[in-house]
């Protein structure tokens, strides 16, 4: 093999460990977060590499760029561990959630005022919501929420926001997943999220922001009830 075979071969090796990695550290970071890898969970490399299909380099990486966001705990000659939370975290990150979501619902708000977007899909969304409560289906609930914070993100127009909060996506994410909540909270919620789709698609940006603030700040007294 010449010089540049040589070159070209270990290009496209290199390329395909870097893909291979960054599809590890997302299907691993999306286990984490929906709760299917609870906190404090031993991740055994063996057990992975088989589930996974991939060899032991790729996937020390991606235990070694999950342990960077702070998701999980290196264990010497033990594999790593899904990292357990403490409560003057949650708070940090909840206190984070609040100011930025407030933020996105009052941007939002203003967005619908201006012309700037329509919020027929909120208001679509908090139907589907609503149909999935009523049925009784939890897990469409759960996602349908995931979707309306998302939308509201995504309403305020500032890609800057939608950055930073998507990095607090995995955290708050794992932390509501290890809740249990009973279906009466959950409709408690639900009124609020109304209360928050009303606001925006009224434009009333004062409204939308105090009711998103709230909403996080009740969701914060109940995930950290039993800690």
């Amino acid at each position: 093999m010449d010089r540049e075979d040589w070159q070209s071969e270990n290009r496209g090796n290199a390329a395909m460990n870097v893909s291979t990695v960054e599809a590890i550290t997302d299907r691993l970071r999306e286990d984490i977060r929906s709760g299917r890898l609870a906190p404090s969970q031993r991740l055994v490399e063996a057990d992975l590499t088989v589930a996974l299909g991939v060899s032991r380099g790729p996937l020390r990486e991606a235990f070694r760029r999950l342990a960077s966001e702070g998701l999980l705990e290196l264990q010497h000659h033990r594999g790593a561990k899904v990292r357990q939370l403490s409560k003057a975290e949650i708070i940090a990150l909840f206190q984070v959630r609040e100011v930025l979501e407030g933020l996105s619902a009052r941007l939002a708000a203003m967005a619908v005022q201006s012309g700037a977007c329509d919020s027929a899909p909120l208001d679509d969304l908090v139907n589907a919501m609503n149909v999935a409560l009523d049925d009784g289906r939890i897990g469409a609930y759960r996602e349908k929420n995931q979707q309306f914070h998302d939308l509201i993100m995504a309403m305020s127009g500032n890609a800057r926001l939608v950055e930073i909060a998507r990095q607090l996506q995995v955290s708050v994410g794992r932390v509501q997943s290890a809740t249990a909540i009973d279906l009466g909270t959950q409709r408690a919620g639900q009124a609020v999220h109304i209360e928050i789709a009303k606001a925006i698609a009224a434009g009333d940006a004062d409204a939308a922001d105090e009711a998103m603030r709230r909403h996080i700040t009740d969701s914060l007294r109940i995930v950290t009830t039993d800690i």
